[in-house]
This record gives C-alpha cells, structure tokens and sequence, in this order.
C-alpha cells in the first residue's frame, strides 16, 4: 500500500514557483545573448568586419593580427589610439559613415603599417599639421563628404608614399592644400563637387614635384583659368572636368591652357587611335613574368591546379602568384606593386570571392590599371570562372567588359573537351603584344 505524499506546503510551493521563474529567465537571457552574438563583428581570415552594428567604441577583443578593419556605418565619434595598439597590423581602417569629429595624431603611431584610411561621410572640420604627420606609410587618404573648407598650411607634407587623395565633397573653395613642395608620388588628386570658382597657379605649386596621373575637378562651378595653372604640376596625365559648365570663352581659354599642357597619354592615344601610327614598345626591358594574376584567396587552389601545367609546358612562361614568388620580408601592399611592375600582363581570374576581397577592390585593381594607363598599355586579361553580371563586375572592381579587346576576355568553359581551347586562347592572350587600344 502506497503512502500518501504529504501536503506541499505554502513555502514549497512559492520555492518551485521561482524555480520555475528562474528556468524561464534564465532561457530569457540565453535568448537575448545568443541574439546579440548575431551582431558581432566578422571575422574571416585577416579581415574583421565591424560594419553596420551601431558601434560607439572600437571593439576591443578582435584577433590582433587583422590587417583589414571594417568600422563603416556606425556611431563612433572618435578613433582613440589607444583603442587600436593592439591592433599593430593594420593595413586598411575603414572608419567611412559614423559621426567622427577629430582625429588624434598619435591614430598612425599605434598603426605603423597602414596603408589605406577611409574617413568618408564624417564630421571633420579641420585638418591639423599634426593629423597626419606620423602617417608616412599611408598610400591612400579617403576624406570626401566631411567640412574642411579650407586646408592651411601643409597637413600632408609627411605623407611621401601617397598615391590617392581624396577630398571631394568637402566645402573647399581652392585647390591649395599646401605651401610648401609635397605629394611628390600622388598620383590621383579628387575634387569634385566643391566650391572651386578659380585655378591659379600659386594654389598648384606644392604639386610641382607630382606626377598626376588624374586631377578631377568635376562638378565645380569653374569660372576662370590663371594662366599657366595646370603647368605648376609637375607632370599631369588626366583632367576630369565632367558635369562642370564651361561658356565659349572658358573653352577657349582652357583649349589654350592644355595646348602646352603636357598630357603625354592622351597624346599616345589619339596617335594609336586616331592617326594609326605604330606603337612604340615601352618594354624595352625584358619582364619577370608573363602575367601577375589577381585571385581570390578562396580561389587559389584552382590557380595551382590550372596554371601549374601551363609552366610546365612552357619553360618560358611563369606566373606571378603571390603565394610562392612574394619576396621574403617585403610587406604585402610593396609586393604586389613590385609584382605587378615586373609583369607584362595582369591576369584578373573573376568570381564572386573577387568582388568580395576588400585587398583587391581597393588596391590590387588599382595598381593594375595604374600601370596599364601610365605605360599606355593594353595588358589586362580577364578570366571569368563564374557567370558575373557587366554592372557588379563594375560596381566592385570598376572594370567594364567594354574596356577590353575581346582576346582578352576569357571564360573558363563548362565541358571538359573546350578546356583545351580556353588554354589555347589564354596562351594567345598571354602573346599578344601590349598596345594602346
């Protein structure tokens, strides 16, 4: 015979009643944690990705060896430089669209190898000497959509190895940025949509040493050319001036200003275009390799297996790949533009892992038009592995189809027996002799 369980008494029963609440609580919690986790940053490979999570502060417990941080569309309103020590290997901070009002000059100290810094869509208003006077291995400056205005005195004047310069969309109403002789390796000098009335020369002078390859004054409302303005730069390759309105005598004058102007490819090109005259080869000297082929990292194994038995074949015909030919000890972003410059073709193989690699959209693509632009060269294979629409192949790499011969245009085949074919077009693409198109 069973005995009867006792009474639950009033404590017991208020005891497992707050157990019961305990347990559900308690799953409450687990709930919301694992909800936030959703919203950490990403991190994949060297690469943390920071972005659109409504950050107020730099996190402070991302792996250390990151050489790409993601920080865009946040709400940070400073950089502190003490938040970022620990992340020494930085080579690209992307700090574009938060509300950062002032940024502490020691921010390079703490990142000594940084490459490429994207302040875009900000709340800067004032660009000190000393901002970016540590930065002296930045190659790329972003700071388009800020309120600078007015640039004084000479913020960049420590910034020797920089390329791209950035400053559109920024309130200015000159283009001086600088009293002293300076930049004198930029090669890209961005204006557009200021408040430029008028080009003299003076505001030119601190780019005497320069050789621009592009200086793009679009959407300025330019009313008056000084005489001799673009002449204070050292050597100019390419003026943009789209969307700017200029009346009869404006034309005129500016006709008369780029007659003397020293736009040494633009004149190759109307001569190939225009006049068919015969290209002058401007590898006079023998290059390392047949081709630099950008990948993507995800990509690299069909690189090795598909590229390998083209060397093989070919004693004359090697390949740039970065795993196995970058020099020991060089930096990365240094080996690349060395790589390239030794190259007679740059070979992009294209799939969707390409248009994701942050490396490649910001840099890689860049250097490889660079040379192909400033050699007047007609150098660049694409190797389509996947179906890849025109507008995202030009969205993220800014490449278009239409800018290339169609030899140049490959696409890995589908059947086994066009294989054979695709490397028969390939080692025709890979001989073609480098010309303006």
């Amino acid at each position: 015979m069973s005995q009867s369980q006792p009474p639950i008494s009033g404590n017991r029963r208020m005891e497992r009643c707050l157990s019961y609440w305990s347990y559900f609580l308690l799953g409450i919690t687990l709930q919301i944690v694992c909800t936030q986790s959703v919203k950490n940053c990403v991190v994949r490979q060297e690469v943390a990705d920071c972005s659109h999570l409504k950050l107020t502060q730099i996190p402070p417990d991302l792996p250390t060896n990151i050489t790409t941080l993601n920080l865009t569309h946040n709400q940070l309103k400073r950089l502190p430089a003490a938040n970022l020590t620990r992340y020494n290997q930085l080579v690209i901070l992307d700090g574009g669209f938060n509300s950062i009002s002032k940024l502490e000059p020691e921010l390079c100290q703490s990142l000594p190898l940084l490459k490429v810094l994207n302040l875009q869509h900000n709340e800067l208003s004032q660009i000190s000497d000393a901002m970016f006077a540590s930065c002296i291995s930045l190659m790329e400056l972003h700071l388009k959509f800020n309120s600078f205005k007015k640039i004084s005195n000479n913020p960049f004047i420590n910034l020797k190895d920089l390329r791209i310069l950035d400053l559109s969309h920024s309130g200015l109403s000159s283009t001086k940025l600088g009293t002293q002789v300076q930049l004198e390796n930029l090669q890209e000098l961005l204006l557009t949509n200021n408040n430029i009335h008028t080009l003299q020369k003076e505001n030119f002078d601190y780019l005497s040493n320069s050789s621009l390859r592009k200086l793009d004054l679009s959407s300025n409302q330019l009313k008056e050319f000084s005489p001799g303005c673009f002449q204070s730069i050292g050597k100019l390759y390419g003026l943009s001036l789209n969307n700017v309105l200029l009346g009869p005598v404006l034309t005129e004058e500016l006709c008369l200003e780029l007659s003397g102007w020293r736009i040494a490819f633009y004149w190759n090109v109307t001569i190939h275009r225009v006049l068919g005259f015969k290209e002058i080869d401007h590898q006079a000297e023998k290059p390392d390799y047949a081709a630099y082929v950008v990948h993507a990292r995800e990509d690299a194994q069909w690189i090795w297996k598909h590229f390998s038995p083209l060397e093989e074949k070919d004693s004359s015909l090697r390949f740039c790949l970065e795993e196995r030919d970058f020099e020991a000890g060089m930096p990365e972003l240094e080996a690349i533009v060395h790589s390239i410059k030794r190259s007679k073709k740059i070979i992009f193989v294209v799939t969707r892992n390409l248009l994701k690699d942050p490396l490649c959209k910001r840099f890689k693509v860049h250097h490889a038009v660079q040379q192909a632009i400033e050699q007047n060269l007609d150098s660049i294979i694409l190797i389509f592995l996947e179906d890849i629409p025109d507008y995202k192949l030009n969205h993220a790499l800014c490449l278009r189809r239409g800018l290339f011969k169609s030899q140049c245009i490959l696409h890995w085949p589908a059947q086994k027996e066009r294989v054979h074919a695709f490397y028969q077009k390939l080692e025709v693409a890979l001989g073609m002799k480098n010309r303006a198109q």
